[in-house]
Order: structure tokens, then C-alpha cells, then sequence
């Protein structure tokens, strides 16, 4: 009996200390600035280009889905969204190699 309850007690216990938000770190996280530091600026950009590029695959398999289907409509819509995703990602890169370049100045 004793040993069924000291089990009950030290589960209880166990669910009470992971569910409570007591023994969790709090972490400093970087939110990417795009009026910030260079560094903040570039790691702005970069993660706009990866998001921008995972919605440009989206895309892609979109078309390519609508292309099988030959839903024509679906097709150029997708591809006119690629096309505006590219030219931000086009942008977002020149931003970035604008600012890695104003990096090196500082940095000579």
C-alpha cells in the first residue's frame, strides 16, 4: 500500500513540475529587424528569401498538379504568383548583398 502510494505521489508530482511552465528556460531570441543593425537587416532578409523560396516550391508543385489536371486557369494563376515571388526574392538578395558589402566597409 505504501509503495502504491509513494508511486501515485512521485507520478503526481512528475506530471505537476513538466506541465507548469516552472522548469522551463526562457530563451533571448533575435527577431530580425529590417530597421535594426546591419545584422539584424541581413538576417531579415535571409529569412524573407527562405520563406519566399518555400512558397516558390509551393508554387511549383501547385502548377504542376494543375498542369496534370490541365486546369489552365490554376496554372497561370501559380505562375504568376512564382513570377512575384522570385522577383522579392530577387530583391531580398540584392538588399542582402547591398548590406553584406556595407558589412566589409565597416569591417576594413
Amino acid at each position: 500500500m505504501n509503495k502504491k502510494a509513494l508511486l501515485i505521489g512521485f507520478l503526481i508530482t512528475g506530471v505537476i513540475c513538466t506541465s507548469c511552465e516552472m522548469l522551463k528556460k526562457t530563451e533571448l531570441t533575435a527577431h530580425p529587424d529590417p530597421n535594426g543593425s546591419i545584422n539584424e537587416q541581413i538576417a531579415y532578409h535571409k529569412s524573407e528569401i527562405k520563406k519566399y523560396k518555400t512558397a516558390l516550391d509551393k508554387e511549383n508543385e501547385v502548377s504542376l498538379k494543375a498542369l496534370t489536371t490541365r486546369d489552365m486557369s490554376e496554372v497561370r494563376r501559380a505562375n504568376n504568383k512564382k513570377e512575384r515571388y522570385e522577383r522579392k526574392i530577387n530583391e531580398h538578395q540584392k538588399a542582402l548583398m547591398k548590406l553584406e558589402y556595407e558589412q566589409n566597409e565597416e569591417a576594413s
